[in-house]
């Protein structure tokens, strides 16, 4: 039989969810609940959870026919979202409906509530690729062409790393919709 106990938060950080983590191994997750967009905000949000020391959970309640029904683009691009980070960065993803128990709001009673929860973990090797990928992305903000040569002096990597971080770039662009990179000149 499974042991149930209380596990609290210790610390947290709440934030709009593309901003943060900026720095490598500065938290152990990023957690949504049922993120507002699903489109580039929370990507990047995702990518940037490959910085923590643990990774990235998304949540979505499942609940009633009318709540799958009003989520069902984002029970779609969840698990996508992951899936395609664990893919691209060489982390380990995982989606699984699960019932937690909880209390509804304004409710006192304690139910077991049906979620889909869309985990992304981390490893090195990933927070390596994500940070430079981040990087080239903040570099590129704005700009309307770049030379590879440029890009690759300024972040202090080879041109054989810029262009690695672009084909990964490339691939969750579906995910990202950014176009940000197209001006490069290889």
């Amino acid at each position: 039989m499974k042991k149930h106990e209380k596990v609290r938060f210790g610390n947290y950080f709440c934030s709009n969810y593309e901003l943060l983590p900026d720095a490598e191994l500065e938290y152990d997750w990023t957690f949504t609940y049922e993120a507002c967009g699903a489109s580039r905000g929370l990507s990047i949000a995702y990518l940037r959870s490959l910085l923590n020391r643990k990774g990235g959970i998304l949540m979505i309640y499942v609940g009633e026919q009318r709540h799958r029904n009003a989520n069902s683009s984002k029970m779609k691009k969840y698990p996508l979202i992951v899936q395609m980070l664990a893919r691209v960065y060489g982390g380990r993803a995982s989606v699984v409906r699960k019932r937690i128990k909880a209390h509804r709001r304004g409710r006192k009673d304690v139910k077991h509530y049906l979620f889909l929860v869309s985990k992304i973990r981390t490893s090195v090797g990933a927070r390596k690729k994500a940070r430079l990928d981040l990087d080239v992305l903040t570099w590129l903000s704005g700009r309307k062409k770049v030379r590879l040569e440029s890009l690759s002096e300024d972040l202090g990597v080879t041109s054989s790393e810029i262009k690695s971080s672009l084909r990964r770039l490339e691939k969750f662009k579906s995910v990202i919709n950014d176009d940000n990179f197209r001006f490069i000149d290889l």
